[in-house]
């Protein structure tokens, strides 16, 4: 709530607001009611249940709906997202783990619009596989140029996704040794 005031209460941020609130209730409520379980005697539980929850458990998370608002908000490149990770290193250098994320991040989504024209296009057989490029430019339906940012927003995907893919020379030990 600071957070939000201190922003400007935007309208923007009511999302993030409303994620945050209702799910904070409803952890409290979830770990009266793990309190209240944990009594060993059941008389004393059941009066603790009617006296902290007389109208049962009320409090929901946020709905998906707003989870998804804001998940797509922060994807977005704006306003939104610098207020929201303002305290979060964030890399442009493409030879740094988090540079390549935001990276990838930007080229991914600067290709959305052509990403949804070509799902109605792509054939079944190709999803996981990057041939069916080819077959798009040649029946014309998209240029060389867009099959190379495609390729590009690919190549960067996939060494996002290969979080566990490290050469065994990190693995090597920084001591000196001696024989």
């Amino acid at each position: 709530l600071k957070r939000f005031e201190d922003d400007g209460s935007l309208e923007d941020d009511l999302g993030v607001l409303e994620l945050v609130v209702h799910g904070g209730f409803h952890r409290v409520e979830l770990a009266l009611r793990d309190t209240i379980d944990n009594f060993p005697y059941i008389p004393f539980r059941i009066l603790l249940r009617l006296l902290v929850f007389p109208l049962g458990a009320r409090c929901k998370p946020a709905s998906d709906k707003c989870a998804h608002y804001v998940v797509r908000k922060a994807l977005e490149p704006g306003d939104f997202r610098n207020r929201m990770t303002r305290d979060i290193f964030i890399s442009n250098d493409p030879n740094d783990r988090t540079g390549i994320l935001e990276i990838a991040l930007e080229k991914v989504t600067a290709l959305q619009d052509l990403e949804l024209k070509l799902q109605r296009v792509k054939p079944a057989r190709y999803f996981g596989s990057l041939d069916w490029l080819e077959d798009a430019v040649t029946k014309n339906v998209i240029t060389d140029d867009e099959a190379s940012l495609l390729r590009e927003a690919e190549r960067l995907t996939e060494k996002v996704i290969a979080v566990d893919d490290f050469d065994p020379v990190e693995f090597e030990s920084n001591y000196a040794t001696t024989n």
